[in-house]
């Protein structure tokens, strides 16, 4: 990885840090927007979208991309792919070994998986952004991705009544 590329993974995971304990510090609707107001897989997969979002955004000031549609598609995609790798690969240890009882444990273990799947992140997009995507490509994942920012803002405010590993009844 390139000197940027670790700057950026720093980055992103120094304002996740951030977002995570802002509701914490200061509990109000704004931060509960962008917060964790409860330790739940959900809020993580907000926080880690929105790092990533708001990191590639700066970046995008900073670099000024000559061909800004396929950075902003490669971003989009890389933000998704992170919020969603987060999710599935946080899993791997507590499905093959079960839960981990210590809240140290847990907190070093999360910080681990996060520093590894930003790196397999940054990784993929330094391919996707070589991409040259045509008209209804990046159409198709600005929708995808407005779609998941709506979910994840209208979630803080209006939890859906659903589980990821129970069924629901109907």
């Amino acid at each position: 990885m390139k000197k940027n590329d670790w700057i950026k993974v720093f980055s992103i995971w120094a304002f996740y840090v951030v977002l995570h304990f802002t509701y914490k510090v200061a509990p109000c609707d704004l931060t509960k927007l962008f917060g964790c107001p409860v330790e739940t897989i959900f809020h993580h997969m907000k926080m880690a979208f929105l790092s990533y979002s708001v990191v590639s955004i700066v970046e995008f000031f900073i670099i000024k991309p000559k061909e800004y549609t396929t950075f902003i598609s490669s971003r989009m995609i890389s933000a998704i792919l992170f919020s969603y790798f987060s999710f599935v690969i946080w899993f791997i240890v507590p499905v093959v070994f079960g839960p981990i009882e210590v809240a140290w444990g847990e907190i070093l273990y999360s910080n681990i998986i996060l520093a590894l799947i930003l790196i397999a992140t940054i990784y993929i997009e330094a391919f996707v952004k070589k991409v040259k995507f045509d008209k209804r490509v990046t159409a198709i994942i600005m929708v995808l991705y407005v779609i998941i920012l709506l979910v994840f803002v209208i979630s803080a405010f209006q939890t859906p009544h659903m589980d990821v590993f129970e069924p629901h009844a109907h």
